[in-house]
């Protein structure tokens, strides 16, 4: 599944594994429990705040931006993530998933397993 598209509860369940990378859950569990970040200020406007997650309104289309450096020069390079959402909270938990995932562009796909399996499977 690409970020780009990830919505509702898939996307979720996915910023949660981001936020807890020890987590065991599923994404069958997820159905039962789940945390609304891309619904909910009270949950998603943290990690906005937390991660420095730019978010913009151009022409209607909700944008989020994500940067670090790569050093502590002034040279040095600049990475970044950038998403698109219906919604601030949508675009911004898109960026966070990307970012934690190591999936920097729209093209780029999450495994399955992303999805599907708990972080730990090995354990």
């Amino acid at each position: 599944m690409k970020v780009a598209d990830l919505e509702g509860l898939d996307l979720d369940y996915l910023v949660f594994k981001a936020e807890h990378p020890e987590t065991r859950w599923t994404r069958a569990d997820w159905e039962t429990q789940s945390i609304p970040y891309s619904v909910a200020w009270q949950w998603g406007g943290p990690i906005i705040e937390r991660e420095q997650i730019t978010v913009i309104c151009d022409d209607g289309k909700w944008e989020a931006f994500s940067y670090w450096k790569s050093g502590e020069y002034e040279d040095d390079h600049e990475y970044g993530v950038r998403m698109e959402g219906e919604t601030a909270l949508i675009a911004a938990m898109r960026c966070l998933v990307a970012n934690k995932f190591g999936v920097g562009a729209f093209k780029d796909e999450l495994p399955d397993s992303a999805i599907d399996a708990p972080q730990n499977a090995g354990d």
